[in-house]
This record gives structure tokens, C-alpha cells and sequence, in this order.
């Protein structure tokens, strides 16, 4: 059995919706690296007639299928509100990995640059493997090549279609102050 060590924990605090994407292209560049090596692995032997196009299925609530369209396909609108990818309940989107060369990490293969606000990670979010770094994923760029979405939401074999669909609004925000130690019983003073 493969043993799987995730790249980053999210902040215990949560995050904003910049923080949510970066994080989510942090993930789906390392879950990529890893697909496409272990692919790599298996199909070494195989003559290239034999090797075949491989799929993923992601399952996730609407906030993160938002930015995971987001970060593949490298298109961030600058008002996070703006409905782009559709989100709902049992709906599905594909994305098809872009032809070409597949730069893993973008042109600066990945590093951060001094004040470069854009690729930061919430506050408290922790990176658990060497060398995990939130990827240069906007511009159009996406994460592992790039990625174009050829259905977007599609909900045509539900026999009600879409219920249930969802967009940020601009003013969703994940984080919140970490929480004051709980007090001592009988030290607030207040009676009940």
C-alpha cells in the first residue's frame, strides 16, 4: 500500500479567499507532481502506443471546486465574485491537461520572491514536505501545465438539473481570530 504524506495543513484560523486559492494550487501542483510520477512509474515499460490518458475525480464543497477551476485553468478574476465555474449540488466539470510543455512549477519554479504578496499562504497554514511552494499558477498559467475546462457544472444527467448552486459573493472571508484561552470557572465575575 502507498503511504500518502500531504504537502500543507490549512491554518487552524482559516483563510481568506487569496489564501484558499494559493492553497489549493499548492495541493493540486504537488497531487499532479505525484500523479504524473507514479504514471510515469507504472508506464516506464510500456511501449508509447500503450500508454494511456489517466483521469482524477475531485469531490469537494463549492468554495474549493470554484478555486480549483481557478487555479488549473491559471484564470483568477480580479472581483473573486464573478461566476466562472459553476458550482452545484452533484454537478461535474472536466478539465482536459493542456498540450505542450509542462513547466511543474511555472518560470521561477515556484519560489517566492521577496514581497510578493500574491503567493502567500494564511497565517498558521503549516507545509509538511521540503520544498513545497505556492506555484506562480495565475496569468493563465494553472498548476501542472494548465489545464482547459471543457464542462463547466454540467448537471444534464440529474433529473431535476441544477439545484443548489453556489458563487462567492466577495465578501466570504475563512478566517477568524484564534480563540482567547477558555477562562477559569468563576473568574468572569458574571452570575447567572
Amino acid at each position: 500500500t502507498t503511504v500518502y504524506t500531504p504537502q500543507l495543513l490549512p491554518s487552524p484560523h482559516g483563510e481568506s479567499i487569496p489564501h484558499l486559492h494559493n492553497r489549493l494550487a499548492t495541493a493540486l501542483q504537488a497531487v499532479i507532481c505525484d500523479l504524473d510520477a507514479e504514471i510515469a512509474r507504472a508506464e516506464a515499460t510500456l511501449p508509447p502506443e500503450q500508454r494511456t490518458p489517466k483521469a482524477v475525480l475531485f469531490v469537494s464543497h463549492a468554495a474549493s471546486l470554484i478555486a480549483m477551476g481557478r487555479v488549473l485553468t491559471g484564470c483568477m478574476p480580479e472581483d473573486p465574485g464573478v461566476e466562472d465555474f459553476h458550482v452545484f449540488t452533484a454537478g461535474l466539470s472536466r478539465f482536459s491537461r493542456r498540450r505542450g510543455p509542462v513547466e511543474a512549477e511555472g518560470e521561477d519554479g515556484g519560489r517566492r520572491e521577496e514581497g510578493d504578496d500574491e503567493r502567500e499562504l494564511a497565517p498558521g497554514t503549516r507545509i509538511l514536505r521540503p520544498g513545497t511552494a505556492v506555484p506562480d499558477w495565475t496569468r493563465g498559467r494553472g498548476v501542472g501545465g494548465g489545464w482547459d475546462c471543457v464542462a463547466n457544472g454540467d448537471c444534464s444527467f440529474l433529473s431535476c438539473g441544477a439545484e443548489r448552486g453556489w458563487h462567492f459573493n466577495g465578501e466570504e472571508s475563512f478566517d477568524t481570530p484564534p480563540f482567547p484561552p477558555p477562562m477559569e470557572v468563576g473568574s468572569s465575575g458574571t452570575k447567572l
